[in-house]
């Protein structure tokens, strides 16, 4: 848990590490302030994926954005939309579906950076956020991800269900902007030329 929902907890004024290391302790002296805390990472948590949920990523981007002077820094968004994944629910069930979407979220944790901050936008959509991150730099992260999704299938009981990925890479110093909805919508606008260009693949904005 600790790990996939390290991206949400900056929302929640207390370190995971104290829940790993004390939990028995404070259930015991502070039950009401670990509920709370529990409550807290809760609201900005996909309960399916363990990952940062809508919420947490919107509340994520808000900050980065908002930095001025030196503390401004470049803003980068992967947005990441499974291709034909009604296709998998439909012709495997929403439980192989589920099982597909805690593999993204795994396969995501193991190939990007530390510093990516990782969400699950909704359905089968996932965004990636990063600070100081150049654009040279997004694209190739964006490659790793894609290509760490379509080399191999999912394994879900006796099925072996084959997986792809289509991603829109937008970054705020590139677009001259510091509003979310500009930025987001560039990012789904290149993830739309991605599926329109045949999917499995990345696409910039501006690019």
């Amino acid at each position: 848990l600790a790990t996939r929902i390290r991206t949400a907890i900056d929302d929640v004024d207390v370190k995971l590490a104290a829940i790993d290391g004390s939990i028995d302790v404070a259930v015991v002296s502070q039950p009401e302030k670990v509920a709370a805390l529990y409550a807290a990472v809760k609201a900005v948590t996909d309960p399916l994926t363990g990952l940062g949920n809508r919420r947490a990523l919107t509340n994520k981007m808000r900050l980065f954005l908002s930095r001025d002077g030196v503390e401004r820094r470049a803003v980068g968004v992967l947005l990441l939309d499974l291709d034909y994944f009604k296709q998998i629910n439909d012709l495997y069930g929403h439980l192989a579906g589920d099982a597909v979407l805690r593999e993204v979220a795994d396969r995501l944790i193991r190939a990007v950076p530390e510093q990516a901050i990782i969400g699950r936008w909704g359905g089968e959509e996932f965004i990636l956020l990063f600070e100081r991150i150049t654009l040279a730099d997004a694209k190739i992260v964006a490659e790793r991800v894609r290509a760490a999704l379509a080399d191999k299938p999912v394994r879900f009981e006796s099925l072996t269900i084959p997986i792809s990925a289509s991603i829109g890479v937008a970054i705020n110093h590139t677009l001259d902007t510091h509003v979310i909805d500009t930025l987001l919508g560039a990012a789904d606008t290149a993830l739309y030329h991605a599926k329109h260009m045949g999917r499995n693949r990345v696409e910039i904005a501006g690019g």
